[in-house]
């Protein structure tokens, strides 16, 4: 945000060792950095690489009745845990969908059948985030 970045606090294996300056995640807050921002990148789970483009749409005054976010679209199925980022995850769904592929039963059997990589569930995404953001 803005240059900002907020991290976890330096570990004692120093996974994180650089001198980049960083708010510490368990005290900093978005919202004294997100004034007048329309967009943000977050970086999830270090090892597979993830990073997300989140864009603020409007920003309305306080309501106490109101929801605190809306999710308005979201696109695919969320990638397994641990499958290797975004790499990983589209040699995960070409060997899904092949099925002379080696490794096709192993990968069916993680992701099961009826697993599709094009689904979003819009209502149950954001039931979840009603919950996160509930008062």
């Amino acid at each position: 945000v803005a240059g900002l970045r907020i991290a976890m606090p330096v570990d004692s294996d120093g996974m994180f060792d650089d001198d980049e300056p960083a708010l510490p995640e368990d005290t900093a807050t978005l919202a004294a950095w997100l004034s007048g921002q329309k967009k943000l990148r977050y970086w999830y789970d270090f090892g597979d690489d993830w990073w997300h483009s989140i864009s603020i749409e409007k920003r309305l005054p306080a309501d106490p009745a109101a929801p605190r976010a809306v999710l308005l679209a979201g696109k695919g199925a969320c990638p397994p845990e641990d499958c290797g980022g975004v790499y990983g995850y589209a040699d995960l769904i070409a060997t899904w969908s092949d099925p002379a592929a080696e490794e096709y039963e192993s990968v069916r059997e993680w992701l099961g059948d009826d697993f599709d990589p094009n689904a979003f569930d819009l209502a149950a995404h954001s039931r979840r985030v009603g919950q996160i953001f509930a008062r």
